[in-house]
């Protein structure tokens, strides 16, 4: 297999043969290293043999070709041949090189082509055509890049000899990858990754020598034309690729007082390399903040070198190495100590100005946020720093806190995650051979962090509220995203707190009356987080699986802890596996990905374990139902009736023993009732499933509801109480239910207060515009609407219709009634009254036919 580039190479050689002179010609391959020049080179040096040409081809090495020998070769091939002999030179040398070579050999009237491979960075030679006009230099470039045909050729090729387990890696090879030739042959081909990487440090190294060219050159430009007349300052820069005809022979150093390290183009290169392996890319003004001392020279030559690319987005230029493998070989040769690594990251980090560190929309507070989101707790495996880092990272930006006074909020979140993560790693690595006394002290630090975290979480909240409080503005839709990982993270935070009560006190210290308060007191912190959390956002599924490991940890205490099983002791069990169960049924509620799938199965099997025998946890739900407990009957409803008897026989139990009919009334006071949440979350469920038939609320589309006005009152009288719940007064689901029965129960007026708070919470997620319900009669049968259209015009292609019936305007889409313009006075219609997240609008009818002919209320 040859790459087709290959054809385009043979072609300009044999072009070249058929002139009369073609020793006045110079052919190169620029390319970056891995772009595959060498195997080029040899392969045309076998081809054109095969044709009876004389070869010369020379390897790279350290030693310089001898001239004399092939100046010799080339008279003796004179004696028997006319044809030129191809010295093909595969030395990767200044473009000049090759030219001075070929001019030196023609000047003794050698017929002698040199065709030579360098970098695109070593391109020197200026001059492109000779005195006689013909072409001096031919360029030719080979791209690292593979287009689609050629990528699958190579693999096709490369199936011949590969073993078995190396193809497989095929299968895992990224886009980014299966289209670069030195990708594919490094990571596919393991005896050519030393010769691949050693090629890319050694373009990476004459980069730098570059770099350190063009800094002198600038510096003795500046200081040569100090006290110049004008004419002479115009024609030094005229000259100034021709410095030998002007500057003093002895100046090869920066003067005056202007230092210059070439360590600063190493540092460059390394900060760029470094964030291209995260994935990232480096803001340009942070790039050049970083050069203390002629930084447009350097800067400028790390571009002219190829090695780092330049990139143009969203009105803004950022650096990246050229591949991300490619940053992965440089560093693991020239920058491979973590320490070292992290060093330079957190200079980067530092530069940041106070603007910069606070703004919402600031480019570099993004990029430092993923930069420290990659190296921390939260990046992959590949990204990830040893968790002994995340105690510096949180102090990098306990540090930017205390150098700016006030940090954006993420910045603060990021540090509460490192500290909490630093700590659960300093639990796992506890030598559990250490003394009491220190276990003592190691407990006394992690709280101490832990402390810190609490602290940096608070300060990121109260900046969220204030500035939406200076805005004299509910929380926009990012302020609540952010409030909901600060409270999760909280939830976290807290639980860490109670992991260490669990590992670190003895079953004695348990026992302990004040222990036992703080134990609770620690557990209903996290609570009132997560539920906080979940209130901002009811699809969070980080704040439910922390509820659920909080849980656990707590009830693994109350088994540590000795003594008997007292009738409080089997109250509390019971109440905390109520909590637990209910995070759990959440968690079985959401949308999920197949991993966080995994995940749920494995925080079901652990509130299994649990419970343990059955007949045991019947028996002490008996026992603590006997005393009257609302939470022990909730418990036995979820975990024993439903499990056994089904949801109708769960809700009838709960009306019985716990009077939860009461719900429905809205005329009674429900006093205690009321303020027991658990009780009323799951009647509110048992009441959907068995009056409804669907098993969550909002799991399909277009729901036609078969209800009376009495069962909408009921669904609105549950959804009110639901909305005074902690952690449930902002739900999206409540409020749109709510919504859905106040348009059914005619109070339109009420209904459109609802979805104007659900626009401004922006909730709902994938499900926000879909159609959920269509406004229906008593038996379910959509109900159909015709109005008029008076004019009323919203944003984009959104119009609005009068309903005289509903005395409210009414939203709808010219497409989805064939229009292509609409005048005041048209009928539309007619319609099914559709209902989402948005409001209600005008939906045609054959959209609900066609779901229904599909088997599925799904459209």
């Amino acid at each position: 297999w040859k790459r087709p580039v290959f054809d385009q190479i043979k072609n300009k050689v044999f072009d070249l043969l058929g002139k009369d002179t073609p020793q006045d010609s110079t052919i190169i391959l620029y390319g970056q290293s891995g772009s595959g020049k060498s195997v080029l080179l040899k392969w045309l040096a076998v081809e054109l043999r095969k044709l009876g040409l004389p070869i010369i081809f020379i390897e790279n090495s350290l030693f310089s070709p001898s001239f004399s020998n092939i100046d010799w070769f080339a008279r003796y091939v004179e004696t028997v041949t006319k044809a030129p002999v191809m010295v093909i030179y595969d030395g990767t040398q200044v473009d000049q090189e090759y030219v001075k070579l070929s001019e030196l050999l023609a000047s003794r009237g050698r017929r002698c082509v040199i065709i030579g491979s360098s970098y695109p960075s070593q391109k020197q030679h200026k001059k492109t055509k000779n005195r006689h006009g013909k072409a001096k230099v031919i360029p030719l470039l080979i791209n690292v890049g593979l287009t689609e045909e050629e990528s699958k050729q190579l693999f096709l090729h490369l199936e011949k000899f590969l073993p078995e387990h190396n193809l497989e890696l095929v299968k895992r090879l990224s886009v980014s990858d299966t289209s670069n030739f030195f990708a594919v042959l490094y990571r596919l081909l393991p005896p050519a990754q030393k010769k691949l990487a050693n090629g890319i440090v050694n373009e990476g190294t004459y980069v730098v020598s570059r770099i350190h060219e063009e800094v002198v050159r600038s510096v003795q430009t500046e200081e040569g034309l100090k006290g110049a007349t004008l004419l002479e300052q115009v024609l030094r820069k005229a000259f100034q690729n021709s410095e030998d005809l002007w500057l003093p022979k002895n100046q090869t150093a920066v003067s005056s007082g202007l230092t210059y390290n070439v360590n600063e183009a190493y540092q460059l290169i390394n900060t760029v390399m470094l964030v291209s392996r995260l994935g990232l890319e480096l803001p340009q003004n942070l790039a050049l903040r970083l050069l203390p001392h002629n930084s447009a020279a350097v800067y400028r030559g790390s571009l002219r070198g190829d090695i780092i690319l330049e990139k143009s987005k969203s009105n803004s230029i950022f650096l990246s190495a050229r591949h991300e493998l490619e940053a992965k070989v440089w560093l693991d040769e020239r920058l491979p100590d973590p320490q070292n690594q992290f060093e330079l990251l957190e200079k980067l980090v530092r530069l940041a100005r106070a603007s910069e560190i606070r703004d919402d929309d600031s480019l570099e507070l993004e990029f430092m946020v993923k930069l420290l989101q990659k190296i921390g707790p939260e990046g992959d495996d590949r990204t990830r720093m040893s968790a002994n880092f995340y105690r510096k990272i949180a102090d990098l930006v306990k540090d930017l806190r205390e150098q700016f006074k006030e940090v954006h909020p993420r910045l603060l979140l990021l540090q509460s995650h490192a500290l909490r993560e630093w700590v659960k790693v300093q639990q796992e690595q506890l030598d559990k051979n250490v003394s009491r006394e220190g276990q003592k002290e190691q407990l006394c630090e992690w709280l101490k962090v832990l402390t810190e975290a609490e602290e940096g979480l608070r300060m990121a909240n109260d900046i969220v509220q204030n500035r939406a409080d200076a805005m004299s503005r509910s929380l926009s839709k990012s302020a609540r995203e952010h409030l909901a990982r600060v409270e999760t993270e909280r939830a976290c935070v807290i639980g860490a707190r109670q992991g260490c009560q669990l590992r670190m006190l003895t079953p004695n210290e348990l026992t302990f009356k004040r222990v036992q308060e703080e134990i609770q007191t620690t557990y209903e912190e996290a609570r009132s987080a997560w539920r906080k959390a979940m209130r901002f956002d009811e699809e969070n599924v980080n704040a439910t699986d922390a509820a659920c490991w909080i849980c656990r940890d707590r009830h693994e205490i109350g088994k540590k802890t000795p003594g008997e099983m007292t009738p409080e002791r089997e109250i509390a069990e019971i109440e905390l596996l109520a909590d637990w169960q209910e995070v759990i049924e959440r968690y079985g509620q959401l949308a999920l990905a197949p991993s966080q799938e995994d995940m749920r199965d494995h925080r079901e099997q652990e509130f299994s374990k649990a419970l343990g025998n059955p007949d045991r946890i019947e028996k002490v739900v008996s026992r603590a139902a006997s005393r009257g407990s609302p939470v022990v009957h909730i418990f036995k409803a979820r975990h024993l009736i439903e499990e056994k008897e089904g949801v109708k026989a769960a809700r009838q139990y709960l009306e019985e023993n716990c009077n939860a009919h009461q719900y429905l009334d809205s005329n009674q006071e429900h006093g205690e009732l009321e303020r027991n949440r658990a009780l009323l979350l799951l009647y509110t469920r048992y009441w959907w499933q068995t009056e409804t038939g669907y098993p969550s609320y909002l799991g399909e589309d277009r729901m036609c509801l078969a209800f009376s006005p009495e069962q909408w009152k009921q669904l609105k009288t549950l959804m009110d109480l639901r909305l005074t719940l902690e952690g449930e007064n902002e739900s999206g689901t409540a409020l749109l239910l709510r919504a859905c029965a106040l348009v059914h129960l005619n109070q339109v007026e009420e209904a459109i207060k609802v979805f104007d708070k659900l626009d401004r919470l922006q909730v709902g997620g994938y499900r926000r515009s879909r159609t959920l319900f269509l406004l229906c009669d008593n038996q379910g049968k959509p109900e159909q609407f015709s109005a008029e259209f008076r004019g009323m015009r919203g944003s984009g292609d959104r119009y609005y219709v009068w309903s005289d019936r509903l005395r409210a305007k009414v939203a709808f889409h010219l497409y989805d009634f064939d229009l292509k313009e609409v005048r005041p006075g048209k009928l539309i219609g007619p319609f099914h009254l559709a209902i989402n997240f948005r409001g209600f609008f005008a939906e045609p009818l054959w959209r609900f036919v066609s779901s229904k002919k599909e088997g599925s209320t799904r459209r």
